[in-house]
């Protein structure tokens, strides 16, 4: 049994420390338990790679009924795989996560050491918790939590350790529109990475804060926070660069700089297109668009969300592309281009006619017809119908109706 393997942790003296790594009979039992980890994870990955096929619903099943699943190896490689996938497929990676505390609820004291297992549980609860903020589902994300923190607790792990865990209770407590709890556990987080030198850890904690602060509607703070990242942007991955640009974008657009959000969209989107992503290139085109439109160059804008728009419809994006079309004719009515207005809107009502559009986006689009074909037709009605797609898009259900009379652009 490895039950006998010792940790060096920060609560230890130095002369315990050097007690550890100067007794070779703990040496080699470290040693030891270290190789037999291994061994379990690259019998976990070929596992893995045999039965997690078919439906995520099939998974645990097939996973416990092989007999070399129930190791510590597994829950390593179910996490790993869960932290590189989840944006792939979300309720995928929920059941990654949910095997792995499944198991990792099962580890047995006697064969490992006693640090170690709450160590792995205290992680697969958390990277649990994560997806489940990840997708809504918030109660049974902070319970989650809660089990990793207890976890945690029992162990002496070092503080990047917590820090993580921090990270994943500042989304939940985003997601419950609880912003200064959110604020103060990225902040928390951010100070423990730093001391530990981790700045990579530390620039991801300032992401968190900044959403938080973002949400908040703090727009010119969230925006300062990504500005301070900027100096040790080189340390970001690809994606991670692109993403705290388009951040950047909209938290200037946010607090009413859209000169300034012009191009760190443009910059964006060449990024995000040099990734192979282009529903987040798209994306940033419209941020352009929309920029440039509420910074008062409608020609430009309208060229861009000219594009935009096109680029939606060949995504599938039928909501996206109907939205980014109502801001270009807000950019027409200001250029006095109302006959191009008129064949948008016609466009957009066949096109989301095809696509099985609810009623109330049709009668939203049929009131924004009717009042250009009898010239009543204002940047403040095409406003009100493109704020309506965009409640939409957000996942808003209400029914559509007319501005109050009276309204100016």
């Amino acid at each position: 049994m490895a039950r006998t393997v010792s940790y060096p942790c920060l609560s230890m003296t130095r002369e315990e420390i050097q007690a550890e790594f100067g007794d070779p009979v703990r040496i080699e039992a470290r040693l030891t338990f270290h190789r037999r980890v291994i061994a379990e994870e690259e019998a976990a990955k070929i596992i893995c790679d045999r039965v997690l096929v078919g439906p995520s619903r099939w998974w645990g099943n097939a996973i416990r009924q092989d007999e070399g699943s129930r190791t510590a190896g597994m829950i390593n490689v179910l996490i790993e795989r869960a932290e590189v996938n989840y944006c792939r497929s979300p309720l995928d990676t929920l059941a990654l996560a949910e095997i792995a505390v499944s198991i990792a609820k099962q580890l047995d004291v006697r064969e490992y050491p006693y640090d170690y297992v709450y160590k792995v549980r205290g992680q697969a609860f958390r990277e649990q918790a994560y997806m489940l903020s990840y997708l809504g589902r918030l109660r049974e994300a902070a319970a989650a939590a809660e089990r990793s923190a207890e976890c945690l607790d029992q162990i002496p792990v070092p503080p990047p350790e917590l820090s993580r865990l921090d990270l994943v209770r500042s989304d939940i407590a985003r997601n419950m529109a609880l912003y200064e709890q959110a604020v103060a556990h990225a902040q928390r987080a951010a100070d423990n990475f730093l001391m530990f030198g981790d700045r990579e850890g530390w620039l991801k904690a300032r992401a968190f804060e900044a959403a938080a602060l973002f949400e908040s509607n703090d727009h010119r703070g969230a925006l300062a926070v990504y500005r301070g990242m900027e100096k040790h942007e080189h340390l970001l991955d690809d994606r991670f660069r692109a993403q705290r640009l388009h951040n950047l974008a909209i938290c200037a657009g946010a607090a009413g700089e859209f000169e300034a959000a012009v191009p760190y969209f443009t910059r964006a989107a060449e990024a995000f297109d040099r990734l192979g992503l282009p529903v987040d290139g798209v994306k940033c085109r419209l941020g352009i668009g929309a920029s440039l439109h509420r910074s008062g160059r409608h020609s430009e804008a309208a060229r861009v969300l000219r594009k935009a728009s096109q680029e939606f419809q060949e995504l599938g994006m039928q909501g996206d592309a109907a939205y980014a079309a109502l801001l270009l004719a807000e950019c027409l009515l200001v250029l006095e281009q109302h006959d191009e207005v008129m064949a948008i809107c016609r466009t957009l009502i066949a096109t989301c006619t095809r696509a099985g559009m609810e009623a109330s986006a049709m009668t939203a689009l049929a009131f924004l017809r009717e009042s250009i074909a009898t010239g009543r037709v204002t940047p403040v009605h095409v406003r009100h119908v493109r704020e309506f797609f965009e409640d939409r898009n957000a996942g808003g259900e209400r029914p559509f109706a007319p501005p109050a009379p009276g309204g100016q652009a």
